[in-house]
């Protein structure tokens, strides 16, 4: 289904609370703290052995507790972790309401982008409710929902970067990465000075800003990219069209040899069919975004 009959789907508030994006910005542009080593592991072919990683997408079909299987274990988000997703998921489901209206211009991540508006609205609710609430059971890890994550994330760095364009719209988006990064790598961090806020140094992607007012993309980019690390495995859904260009036989064994189930690239997204489902849909978000 490429649009909603007569006109746009329902449009409950999506609005994530101001209590959750206060700007806090401090003096200057410096960053002072590190990141001892960062944590971005893009998608590639090399040979991963160790156990943990070999069947790591078809083991997690098990009965478990009732969570997501995250690169930290099976777990949902919470506190600042969770308000940075629930921006994140709140602000890339208004663009897919608008895509119902009119044809956007694409997302950066080309499963994503393939998706129909209402395949994108339904794998959002699946991703939103199985990481921000408590499920009866733990959704197997798909191309299409781990895609769905990483466009979560992209977005995030987009409104970073309008943000820091726009230098009266604050730094809302930034203060919520920053929160995030406090709580989940926080034991991690070394105080550093930062010498020139202005120039890049080959190991400033390990910077945690000192505030939310620093205006290096590049840094917050990476964060944003590290904050993803900590529920994606990797980025192998950015290998789908090398898979699907392969022999059969051959996208087996790679699969094998990357720990990806057989299921990983061929699960289908789920579709939505009507008005109502559509309402429906944005409805259940609505309740779990607020």
């Amino acid at each position: 289904m490429q649009h909603l009959a007569n006109g746009a789907p329902p449009d409950p508030r999506l609005v994530v609370r101001a209590s959750h994006m206060s700007n806090q910005p401090n003096s200057n542009n410096g960053c002072d703290e590190v990141i001892p080593e960062t944590r971005v592991n893009r998608a590639r072919w090399s040979v991963r052995l160790n156990a943990d990683n070999l069947g790591r997408r078809s083991d997690n079909t098990r009965k478990t507790q009732e969570m997501w299987h995250t690169s930290e274990g099976d777990r949902f988000l919470e506190a600042a972790e969770a308000r940075l997703f629930k921006a994140g998921v709140t602000g890339l489901v208004e663009r897919v309401k608008e895509d119902a209206r009119v044809e956007g211009s694409g997302y950066s991540i080309a499963l994503f982008d393939d998706l129909t508006w209402s395949q994108r609205l339904a794998v959002l609710e699946s991703v939103a409710t199985h990481l921000l609430t408590k499920t009866d059971h733990m959704p197997e890890l798909t191309a299409v929902n781990e895609a769905a994550i990483g466009s979560v994330f992209d977005h995030i760095s987009f409104e970073i970067d309008m943000e820091i364009e726009n230098i009266t719209s604050g730094a809302a988006w930034r203060q919520l990465v920053l929160d995030a990064c406090h709580e989940c790598f926080g034991d991690e961090l070394l105080e550093h000075d930062e010498t020139d806020g202005e120039e890049s140094a080959e190991d400033d992607a390990d910077y945690l800003p000192e505030s939310a007012s620093c205006s290096r993309p590049d840094l917050w980019h990476q964060l944003v990219q590290s904050l993803a690390d900590r529920i994606l495995w990797d980025r192998d859904y950015e290998l789908m069209g090398e898979f699907l260009d392969e022999p059969p036989e051959k996208a087996a064994m790679l699969r094998q040899i990357m720990g990806i189930g057989d299921d990983y690239f061929a699960a289908a997204a789920v579709d939505l069919h009507s008005d109502q489902e559509a309402g429906d849909t944005l409805r259940r978000l609505a309740g779990i975004l607020r």
